[in-house]
């Protein structure tokens, strides 16, 4: 046996394939290692692949994901439906304090209302020793109870205590038509004037002068009364508490222009003659008339536009649909008054006019309740 230069047995050619042989085991095994970390990560990835076509499947079938889920958006709130109350309900009215003045206005208006009573039966004028002059009776007071119930309930109210600025709203309209009346009451008063001034119904002649009659007195005294019980309204109506949460205010354009379209008409029905004649004995339109009977009638069409549009500019709400009231039956009263003098006279007629007076009250009164009946308005959705 050969040996090396140390003593040591020289490598033969026979170890050098054994070596060779153990080389190629351990390449053989790292190479199925390497196969099966390979084959472990296919494994794996094949899992996780199937794992998100589950959460995707279970997405598309409407079931959970297992993913967390985004937080949700904030909370939207929205006011209740148009529909939510009507304005007569009244749950958020705040009252407090009434001003002695508005006590003032309410006790007028109370008087005012027995006067209105009253005056209906009583002759406006006299010829040597007779009635003379509208004297309607019942059918005058029945045209005028609606004013004498709803002026007298209004004063109560204010001096009750109870919806106080709705009672002032429906005194003060009634005040503001009144001054109309003062007017033509001191003309009719004046020197001069015939009974065919007068709503006769064809009872006296032309020519025919008269003497004031108790009615003609109390008529003005009444009409009086109630304008003064407009001064004491504006007087007392700031120191008088009494609103709402003002949830109807992004309604009073919309009804500010409705009072100013119906105003315009009941001051035109107003302005045109009462009835026609064949004989010349009917009354002239305003535009025809002269002296202080011109200036009243002048001033009650001015009067009804500007009440028609001042009414739903009040607070609260309620007191809009008051204001429209008390016009409402002033102006019916003179209207039934005066057809009741055409029906009456056999040369008197109802003419468009006549009819045109008949109509105005409804529509003010239409006005009234659609006040009374409308709704606050949904507000915008709020976020929170």
């Amino acid at each position: 046996m050969a040996t090396g230069k140390n003593g040591k047995p020289a490598a033969t050619s026979t170890q050098k394939p054994e070596a060779t042989g153990k080389s190629r085991a351990s390449t053989k095994v790292s190479a199925k290692t390497s196969s099966a970390k390979a084959s472990s990560a296919k494994a794996a990835a094949g899992a996780g692949g199937k794992q998100l076509g589950r959460q995707a499947a279970g997405q598309k079938n409407g079931k959970p994901s297992g993913k967390p889920k985004a937080k949700p958006a904030a909370p939207r709130r929205t006011e209740p439906s148009p529909l939510q109350r009507a304005a007569w309900h009244a749950e958020d009215i705040v009252l407090g304090r009434v001003a002695v003045g508005a006590r003032i206005a309410g006790a007028l208006a109370v008087l005012g209302a027995l006067g209105l009573a009253v005056r209906p039966f009583l002759p406006l004028g006299t010829v040597h020793g007779q009635g003379a002059g509208q004297n309607a009776g019942l059918l005058g007071l029945l045209g005028w109870l609606p004013a004498v119930v709803i002026l007298g309930g209004a004063g109560l109210l204010v001096l009750t205590s109870r919806l106080t600025r709705v009672g002032l709203a429906v005194i003060g309209a009634a005040g503001a038509i009144s001054i109309g009346t003062v007017v033509r009451s001191i003309w009719l008063l004046g020197s001069g004037r015939s009974t065919l001034d007068l709503p006769v119904g064809g009872q006296a002649l032309r020519g025919d002068e008269y003497a004031a009659g108790s009615g003609l007195v109390l008529q003005l005294v009444v009409a009086c009364m109630l304008v003064l019980a407009l001064v004491a309204v504006l007087l007392g109506w700031t120191s008088t508490v009494m609103d709402d949460d003002g949830g109807l205010d992004r309604r009073r354009p919309a009804f500010t222009a409705l009072g100013f379209f119906g105003g315009v008409i009941a001051a035109g029905a107003f302005s045109m003659s009462t009835s026609s004649s064949s004989i010349g004995i009917a009354p002239p339109p305003v535009t025809a008339q002269v002296g202080l009977e011109r200036v009243a009638g002048l001033l009650l069409a001015a009067i009804i536009v500007v009440s028609c549009v001042l009414a739903p500019t009040l607070r609260p709400w309620l007191s809009a649909a008051g204001g429209w009231l008390g016009v409402a039956v002033m102006l019916g009263g003179q209207s039934i008054e005066n057809i009741i003098a055409v029906q009456r006279s056999a040369d008197l007629h109802a003419n468009l006019g006549s009819y045109g007076q008949l109509v105005v009250p409804v529509l003010v009164l239409a006005l009234a309740v659609a006040a009374l009946l409308v709704r606050a308005p949904a507000e915008q959705p709020t976020e929170v």
